[in-house]
């Protein structure tokens, strides 16, 4: 079967322009639905929640480092336990906005259908028919996603696409590099794989040894 995504351009294949429209009504809340992927599990996102809540955290918002510091927090017994649940609440809200973000694509309902032109059937029925979606990236590599990926997983399973799993990927944020390793030639025996990403530069020497 052709894969619909496969020759697209980028705003076809961009899960940051997929704007959720429609949702469960236990699920619908005046500040997630009409926004797009990326107003809804993203860093800058992420970054959002947090500005107005330095002190409750101990967090500078303005800190470059900001989202790893927000990580210690869930896993930093010395915080006070009112703090720690308060930081916990924020990464279980990022994994219920992803989850409704894989729902939406997960069951196409005719008005979310409707808010993405530039998507055919067939790319709704790509998501339809998908069954596993591995989780990358620096973001939820570590503790923010050992909350949130189970909080969007829940979403999933409470609400008809528990058919949908999700599983985080062992590379983590160098997800990006194994993939450009794994695009160049076998024959190779070192090369240097970059992946300019919107929060930092990743770096790394892929070594190859029979065929691998």
């Amino acid at each position: 079967m052709t894969h619909p995504f496969a020759d697209a351009p980028g705003p076809v294949r961009s899960l940051n322009a997929a704007r959720v429209v429609a949702l469960p009504a236990d699920l619908a809340t005046d500040d997630d639905v009409g926004r797009r992927g990326v107003e809804l599990a993203s860093g800058l996102r992420l970054r959002r929640d947090l500005a107005g809540h330095g002190a409750e955290l101990g967090l500078d918002p303005a800190s470059p480092g900001l989202l790893r510091e927000f990580a210690s927090c869930l896993t930093n017994e010395a915080l006070p336990a009112a703090a720690r649940s308060f930081a916990d609440g924020i990464a279980r809200g990022f994994g219920r906005r992803l989850g409704c973000l894989l729902l939406m694509l997960s069951r196409g309902e005719p008005a979310n259908r409707a808010s993405r032109p530039n998507w055919g059937d067939d790319h709704w029925q790509f998501w339809a028919n998908v069954r596993t979606v591995v989780i990358g990236g620096g973001l939820l590599a570590g503790a923010i996603g050992d909350v949130a990926v189970p909080e969007a997983q829940a979403v999933l399973d409470d609400h008809g696409a528990g058919h949908v799993r999700l599983i985080r990927s062992p590379w983590g944020d160098g997800i990006g590099l194994v993939g450009l390793a794994r695009l160049l030639p076998l024959a190779a025996s070192r090369r240097a794989v970059l992946d300019f990403g919107q929060t930092s530069v990743k770096r790394g020497i892929a070594g190859y040894s029979t065929g691998r």
